[in-house]
């Protein structure tokens, strides 16, 4: 599977019609093993943060509406030629939680289940076509959006 054969399933349950689409090729969210490991020192977590500031800014991120204090829905898909475990994954994705809801990008309100509904998954990809397809869905068009 290539990124143009990539197919999103959203959760009918959530009741999102309305979403934003980001890509951001060649990052991957590290392993929670890989954050232990190397006990992921302050400055190597600050630089993996603005790293990933810098990707979601060249990605267009900042342009998508705010948060509007509403309920969405967030669903992270990699795109990995090794597979993690799903509680890996998921630790592994926090720091892209995190700075959503952070200046300058706050797509969402919060992360509790209160106020955002939110799946991590991954699709095996051949080497060289590794990313991360962030998708934020909302009940009502969000900014620029065609519906």
């Amino acid at each position: 599977m290539t990124n143009g054969e990539l197919q999103f399933h959203i959760p009918e349950a959530w009741g999102y019609k309305f979403g934003k689409y980001i890509y951001l090729p060649g990052y991957l969210p590290p392993s929670l093993n890989k954050m232990l490991r190397r006990a992921w020192i302050r400055w190597e977590r600050k630089a993996h943060v603005e790293d990933l500031g810098y990707k979601l800014l060249a990605a267009g991120a900042n342009m998508i509406q705010r948060d509007d204090g509403k309920k969405r829905g967030l669903l992270i898909v990699t795109e990995r030629s090794r597979f993690l475990d799903e509680d890996n994954l998921r630790a592994g994705a926090k720091p892209l939680i995190d700075i959503l809801r952070r200046d300058p990008f706050r797509l969402i309100h919060n992360d509790t289940p209160e106020w955002l509904d939110q799946e991590v998954k991954q699709v095996h990809v051949g080497k060289g076509f590794e990313g991360t397809n962030i998708v934020i869905l909302a009940s009502e068009p969000l900014e620029g959006e065609d519906g």
